[in-house]
């Protein structure tokens, strides 16, 4: 949509190329990709042979966060990012052009690679070296069931003949600026100048000469809203029935039913939070099949973070995680709490969660219903009570819970005496899931799932399911891991742990927390060794 203001999809525009049918204002019921994954799979079901999906529109939109997500959402997929066919660095800059311009991409190698891929051959694509400017080595590539091609120019005309479903991402010029500041300034040390005049090249002029009429072609156009959800824009006509028949205000309450990870917060040798290792983490667990996340939760150390901080994890999960985004915003005083509450629904959280008033010990019932009433009538969006009276010497009691409008609480007590007391229950603690299934629980929350996820995923469908062998079995092997993470110092375990799978992952914390003692980390070191290893 370049730089007009908050463009949208018309009938007008639309009289050339496919015919579009409107979705504005339509929200989801599941992650887009979800959505889409299920339109292309329908589309395709008899169809034999390789899928080319292209996946394109200016910079700066999500385009390769909805790769990612469409790549995990569809059977045997693999997403080949057209980066990697760029021109030198020297060679674009000695003509003046962009990475956005057809004549700095390696067109005429891109298309025979797309005509293997149809073949169903293997070969060779470019490795570009960011680092260098140049693409002067080479990695195999396996053509999958569906092929997913990441990048501005997959929905450039160039290709249109070779392509079989286009998806379009678009967004607020604004949207674009902020994502491209954030990607050249923020990670790649480029100078503000730089990023501004790429900006002007490639999402203004460039975009307007070859996405525009891309837009045009496409079966789904997305539009990336301000706060980083993905919304439907428009369709093609085939696709209207499957797309409004998942359109409504937010997830489904069955979308937000079984498992939740309370993700680990890393930070940087120079104390700072670290959004990569933070990123690499949060996919290898979508890569698992976690499809419900909570930052800033205990395990996510939210009492070691400032309030920018707690931000910038949940901005960070909103823009790369694709499912259910739950959000602990229980801060120290009430009037924080519901600000944060507030700042987290604008910018994307699905469900706001809240731990009881934590320094006020033994506080009176009456002010915990005040206390909670007034985060729950500041946001829209589920609210879910979150009990942890350990930490907190608040208890949540019955009483509480039956004069509070509520979705749903998160208990980490060691009991289930509330189970009856609120409409949907999440059991946090692995040895409690399957009583509290037998009893009706709607979720689970494991900090373990953070280390072992594919474990509690597959527990998690067998519990949907109704399968309670699988589910048993499942709960075995989650009893061998609680075991070994047992004790004190659990969340420098969780992030030892991760590092050791994850290269380069931190494991430091934050004080009050501590190091792991010598012995603890050659514990650690063993289970990932003999568990992990062995058995992932």
């Amino acid at each position: 949509m370049f730089l007009r203001e908050t463009k949208r999809s018309t009938a007008k525009e639309m009289n050339t190329g496919k015919k579009h049918i409107s979705l504005r204002g339509h929200g989801t019921r599941q992650p887009v990709a979800r959505t889409v994954a299920a339109m292309i799979s329908e589309a395709f079901a008899d169809r034999p042979g390789p899928v080319i999906i292209a996946v394109g529109g200016p910079g700066g939109t999500g385009k390769s966060t909805f790769s990612r997500s469409l790549a995990r959402s569809l059977p045997d997929a693999g997403v080949l990012e057209l980066d990697n066919y760029r021109t030198s660095r020297e060679a674009r800059a000695a003509r003046g052009i962009y990475g956005s311009d057809p004549d700095a991409n390696e067109m005429s190698m891109l298309r025979k690679h797309l005509a293997l891929i149809r073949a169903g051959t293997a070969f060779a694509r470019p490795a570009y070296d960011i680092s260098r400017g140049i693409a002067d080595t080479t990695v195999p590539y396996e053509p999958k069931r569906f092929t997913i091609l990441d990048g501005e120019i997959s929905t450039y005309e160039h290709f249109r003949d070779q392509i079989d479903f286009s998806v379009f991402v678009d967004a607020h010029w604004r949207t674009q600026l902020a994502a491209r500041i954030r990607r050249d300034v923020e990670e790649r040390d480029a100078p503000p100048e730089k990023a501004v005049r790429t900006f002007l090249q490639s999402n203004c002029i460039d975009a307007a000469t070859y996405s525009a009429e891309a837009r045009k072609y496409a079966d789904v156009i997305l539009f990336r809203e301000e706060d980083c959800r993905l919304v439907f824009d428009a369709v093609a006509e085939p696709y209207e029935r499957a797309a409004r028949a998942v359109c409504g205000t937010g997830p489904s309450e069955r979308d937000l039913a079984g498992l939740v990870v309370p993700i680990l917060t890393p930070f940087t040798e120079k104390d700072m939070f670290d959004e990569d290792s933070f990123l690499r983490h949060l996919a290898w667990c979508g890569d698992a099949g976690v499809r419900r996340i909570m930052v800033n939760g205990t395990t996510g150390e939210f009492f070691s973070l400032s309030r920018e901080e707690r931000r910038r994890t949940l901005y960070a999960a909103r823009h790369h995680f694709d499912g259910v985004l739950f959000a602990h915003v229980g801060c120290g005083a009430l009037n924080d709490t519901i600000e944060e509450a507030r700042w987290a629904q604008r910018h994307g959280a699905d469900v706001i969660v809240a731990v009881a008033p934590y320094y006020p010990a033994n506080a009176l019932p009456r002010g915990l219903i005040e206390y909670f009433n007034e985060v729950s009538r500041a946001v829209s969006v589920p609210f879910l009570i979150y009990n942890f009276p350990r930490h907190t010497q608040n208890p949540v009691t019955p009483r509480v819970l039956a004069e509070v409008q509520h979705f749903g609480m998160k208990d980490s007590s060691t009991t289930l005496s509330l189970i009856d007391a609120t409409p949907h229950y999440y059991v946090g603690g692995d040895p409690a899931i399957l009583d509290a299934y037998g009893r009706g629980a709607f979720g689970f929350v494991s900090a373990h799932a953070n280390i072992v996820p594919w474990i509690h995923v597959s527990m998690e469908r067998a519990l949907a399911e109704g399968d309670r062998e699988t589910a048993a079995r499942a709960h075995k092997d989650l009893a061998a891991v609680s075991r070994a993470f047992s004790g004190p110092q659990q969340i420098p375990r969780f992030k030892h742990a991760v590092s050791l799978m994850l290269d380069g992952y931190p494991a430091r914390v934050r004080p009050p927390l501590a190091p792991l003692d010598a012995s603890v980390v050659q514990e650690t070191a063993e289970f990932v060794h003999t568990y992990w290893r062995g058995r992932r």
